[in-house]
């Protein structure tokens, strides 16, 4: 069986992607088969310390060019605005086992059969629980223009936000130039090169693993010398 995975042409709205109210809920005519034996899966192993928490969801969406135009019976994709439309979106979590500060499961790639709408997996995403919004963050886009195969190991780093006026001081993750607000421009200096900006991959879904590593930057021994207060 053919692999269906979104094609990069629709990474422009992929990477903003979020689930909307007219998205099909299971039962509905538009939400996709699940496939009775899937085989292709990627590993998934996240190491996370005890004092940070993430949750993680698969992305799965239609073939925005399959079907009929917005209002017909045949449509693929789904209001989001006067004149904009987005695909079908299905947004699974995704299950781990954990052993100690080590978390591992398995995404399907083709979990759901094609179909209609030619569905395919398109995103791995991420949530720190006490960030402030409920919007997920790419750590993989997968697409089959995509010859990479491989990745090294991916690092985000995470800083609680203390100008926050909120008792939680939700957390910020990202690379640390993008935390400037929070962290000092030394920090990214002090931290190995291979830990700075490898953060998300844009890969091919034939990829076989992929790992990433979340470091607490408020846990650190050397933590007040580069949070901003």
């Amino acid at each position: 069986m053919a692999l269906r995975v979104l094609a990069v042409a629709g990474m422009s709205f992929g990477l903003t992607a979020c689930s909307h109210a007219t998205d099909p809920k299971p039962g509905d005519k538009n939400y996709p088969v699940e496939n009775p034996h899937p085989t292709h899966y990627i590993e998934f192993t996240a190491s996370i310390p005890p004092t940070l928490s993430v949750n993680f969801q698969v992305t799965y969406l239609a073939n925005p060019a399959a079907g009929g135009p917005p209002d017909t019976e045949g449509t693929c994709v789904t209001k989001v605005g006067l004149s904009e439309t987005a695909p079908f979106g299905v947004y699974l979590p995704l299950q781990l086992k954990r052993e100690g500060d080590t978390y591992r499961g398995s995404i399907a790639v083709d979990r759901f059969l094609p179909g209609y709408c030619e569905w395919g997996v398109f995103a791995l995403r991420y949530r720190e629980t006490h960030d402030e919004g409920d919007e997920f963050e790419p750590i993989a886009i997968f697409s089959t223009t995509k010859s990479v195969a491989s990745v090294g190991q991916l690092h985000l780093w995470c800083v609680r936000d203390n100008k926050s006026s909120s008792a939680l001081h939700f957390e910020q993750c990202g690379i640390p130039i993008s935390m400037q607000a929070f962290i000092k421009p030394g920090f990214e200096n002090s931290i190995p090169e291979d830990q700075r900006r490898s953060y998300r991959v844009d890969t091919s879904p034939s990829i076989r693993s992929i790992q990433v590593t979340f470091h607490d930057i408020n846990a650190l021994p050397s933590a007040q010398a580069f949070i901003k207060p």
